[in-house]
Parts: C-alpha cells; sequence; structure tokens
C-alpha cells in the first residue's frame, strides 16, 4: 500500500516540473492514488462518488469527489491544479458541504492538503488543519477513510478548541504537533488492506442473466460508471460501452469477427466493410492507426451480447468489463 503514496509523489514531482497540470491530471494521478494508499476503493461507488451532483440555490454543481458512508456522503473533494493557489477554492468546498449536507471538506493542489469542517461557524475559511503529502503528518490523512471517520470527528473538534485558546503561536504549534502525533498513533502505523478492484462491481454474465426478463430489457438504463479493462471510466450510453470495450482489446483483434447474432453480418471487420453491408449501421473506429468498422445498429441486449461473444472470442476473462453493484441491485429490485 505504500507504494501508492510513492506513486503519487512521484506524479506530483512530474506534474510541479511541466508546470502545466491540469485539476483532471492531478485527480488521476495524485489525489486517486492517495485516496487508494489510505484504503479507499476509489472503483466502488457505495465508497466513492466522482463528480457528486450537488444542488444548489441557482445552479446544480458537482464535487470532484466525495467520500461515501452508509449510503450518504461525509467528506467532500475538491482537486485544484498543482500552481492554483487553493484559497482561492475554499468558497466553492465550503458551499458543497453547506448544500450538500457535507460536514468535512477537502481541498488540494496535491502537495498541500487542507482539511475543511464545515460546522466551524466561528472561523469564515473552515479550515481546522493542514498538511503536505510529503511531511511526517501524511498519514492524518488515513483519518478521511469511512472507518475512521469518527477519529476525524475527533481529531477536528480537539484541533479547533486548540485554535481558539489565546495561545502564542508558538504555544499553539506544540499542542498540535501533541494531538497530531496521538492521532496518528490512534489511527496505527499498519497498512490497510488494499482494496479489492473488483469489490462493488458484477460481470456481464450475471447482468445478462437478469436481462433474460424482456421487462428489464424495456427500460434498462446505462449506468453512470463501468470499468474496462481494470479502469472506471463514466459511461453516457451504451454504445459507448461498447465501443470503449472493443477499443480496450482492439490489439487483441486480428481477423474479421462475425456475429451469429446478427444474421452473420461481420461484427468488426478492417479497413473497410464488405459490399452488401449497410454502412449506416457501423462506426467507425481508429485505434493505433488502424480503422475497426463496429456493428452498432444493436438492440441495448444484443450489443451486451456482443460483448460477451468478444469475451468468448478473444478469451477475455470476465472482469474485462465491470458493471457497478448498487446499479445492478436497484435494477434486479424493479423486477
Amino acid at each position: 500500500m505504500r507504494d501508492y503514496l510513492e506513486t503519487a509523489l512521484r506524479n506530483l514531482r512530474y506534474l510541479r516540473e511541466q508546470n502545466a497540470s491540469s485539476e483532471q491530471d492531478l485527480k488521476r494521478l495524485v489525489v486517486e492514488p492517495v485516496l487508494l494508499w489510505i484504503g479507499i476503493d476509489v472503483y466502488d461507488p457505495a465508497v466513492l462518488r466522482e463528480e457528486f451532483k450537488i444542488p444548489q440555490v441557482k445552479a446544480l454543481t458537482r464535487a470532484d469527489y466525495v467520500i461515501m458512508k452508509d449510503g450518504k456522503p461525509i467528506l467532500a473533494i475538491e482537486a485544484k491544479g498543482t500552481e492554483e493557489n487553493i484559497e482561492d477554492g475554499l468558497k466553492q468546498l465550503i458551499d458543497y458541504c453547506n448544500y450538500g449536507n457535507v460536514r468535512f471538506g477537502v481541498i488540494t493542489n496535491g502537495k498541500d492538503w487542507w482539511l475543511v469542517d464545515e460546522q466551524w461557524k466561528q472561523n469564515p475559511q473552515r479550515v481546522f488543519f493542514k498538511l503536505s503529502l510529503d511531511s511526517e503528518r501524511v498519514s492524518l490523512l488515513k483519518l478521511l477513510s469511512p472507518q475512521n471517520f469518527h477519529l476525524l470527528e475527533e481529531f477536528a473538534q480537539n484541533v479547533e478548541k486548540i485554535l481558539q485558546l489565546d495561545l502564542t503561536p508558538t504555544l499553539k504549534e506544540k499542542f498540535l504537533d501533541t494531538t497530531a502525533k496521538e492521532y496518528i498513533e490512534k489511527i496505527g502505523t499498519k497498512e490497510p488492506s488494499p482494496p479489492s478492484i473488483t469489490e462493488g462491481w458484477i460481470d456481464l454474465d450475471r447482468l445478462l442473466q437478469l436481462m433474460k426478463d424482456k421487462n428489464i430489457r424495456k427500460f434498462i438504463k446505462c449506468p453512470e460508471k463501468v470499468m474496462i479493462n481494470s479502469k472506471a471510466m463514466s459511461a453516457e450510453s451504451w454504445t459507448q460501452v461498447y465501443r470503449e470495450f472493443v477499443i480496450a482489446y482492439a490489439e487483441k483483434i486480428k481477423e474479421p469477427i462475425k456475429f451469429p447474432k446478427a444474421q452473420n453480418q461481420p461484427l468488426i471487420c478492417f479497413d473497410h466493410l464488405p459490399s452488401g453491408v449497410n454502412p449506416l449501421n457501423y462506426s467507425r473506429l481508429q485505434v493505433k492507426g488502424k480503422t475497426l468498422f463496429l456493428l452498432t445498429c444493436l438492440a441495448t441486449y444484443d450489443k451486451l451480447r456482443a460483448i460477451k461473444y468478444f469475451q468468448q472470442v478473444l478469451q477475455l476473462p470476465p472482469d474485462s468489463v465491470l458493471f457497478p453493484k448498487e446499479w445492478f441491485e436497484e435494477l434486479a429490485s424493479s423486477k
């Protein structure tokens, strides 16, 4: 698990050297490895949500991430570019917490991580603790894990009491250092078990089994996320899922493939379509210099069966494509 933190630090150094990183770079290369290090399964929608919708008075906004516990958001995370002043994003984070009924928040540019308590009204900025990713206090980030949420509440309460005392800055820092060390000990030095990549997901076979029910087929909607080739990605349509799956495994496709469920039309072919085939039924894909034509004029059920057929022909494992377990269970309960 320590490897995840080392990966985050290495990626952060690279991004800072490039001097041109975006929020998306920071999220993917630094924030997510840190979340894995503290024991959060970034692929489990029951634990972590990305681009979480938060309705505000004038508009619908989205937090970069929220950490979930028992189906409710408990902590919002806002990422900024490595060269951005994170203080400029504090109001936005506080609004997320306020309107989303989320007590805690974290804002980071990768190096600096500021912890926010929305309930600490005496402090307009709500920031109760700051730490750096390369500091000795970095283990305190493990307080963000759902299983340590009770310790995060304690830590915030104790730190806020210290900050409100009428003490010299030197004495305050001494008390804060003692408190930080106390909670690092409470967290313990034992690394959390690595989260299972497939925990919280179901495979295609289970989905196809459920879709044997024709009523399910009529109203099934695409989940917001899928996992393809061990990478979680946003999904807007079943056609997109189908295309992304084929793109992910295109290198394994060495020859045209026919699909028995589509009257033996080519499921996929290279460079050009054979004569007699309606080109409107196909999508053109460019993958590493190769031109592929993929049969996409299929019903949702047949698109998923086509993915299954690819799994069989290419001898792919069941976890080559996965769907959120929570979404699947909601779908199953609607039968």
